[in-house]
């Protein structure tokens, strides 16, 4: 299995992006997420939410309704709409760091892990565990062209010309 550990502030919106959520923050931008569909199509890929943004789909499994809740249904019905959907999302550590975070989705599924990608813009507590499968973004500009080649070619462990 491949797999996207995927940020979403930015990477699928960005410092310019207009659109908000039901709680009022940021949003999510339909070219960013087709520009992850882009590498999902070339890869085969499963995504997997790293992000905070998952928080609103722990209270949904508990049964409890929040403006994380509300958001989380946002990202899924943005990320559906371009024929997409999280395969999975990574536990809470109590450090809430995130590298460990990574490191305890790949030791459940270890067996099963062909290649992964992480894809975020802030890297701070992620780079020392997975610095051969970063690609940095940033939240000036989110995830562009050149990202997708270097998820795909990481991925696929292929050279695109």
């Amino acid at each position: 299995m491949k797999v996207v550990f995927l940020d979403i502030d930015g990477v699928v919106n960005c410092s310019d992006t207009k659109e908000r959520s039901p709680s009022k923050v940021i949003g999510v931008e339909q070219s960013k997420i087709a520009l992850v569909k882009q590498i999902v199509d070339a890869t085969g890929a499963k995504l997997v939410l790293s992000s905070t943004w998952r928080i609103g789909w722990f209270y949904e499994e508990a049964g409890s309704h929040d403006r994380d809740e509300q958001d989380w249904h946002y990202l899924r019905d943005e990320f559906f709409k371009q024929g997409l959907w999280f395969f999975d999302y990574t536990p809470l550590d109590k450090s809430r760091h995130r590298g460990t975070e990574i490191q305890a989705w790949l030791d459940k599924w270890e067996d099963e892990i062909d290649a992964y990608v992480v894809i975020d813009d802030s890297m701070y507590d992620i780079w020392e565990m997975h610095e051969d499968h970063l690609i940095e973004t940033s939240f000036g500009y989110g995830i562009q062209d050149e990202h997708v080649k270097q998820a795909i070619e990481l991925l696929n462990k292929v050279e695109l010309e």
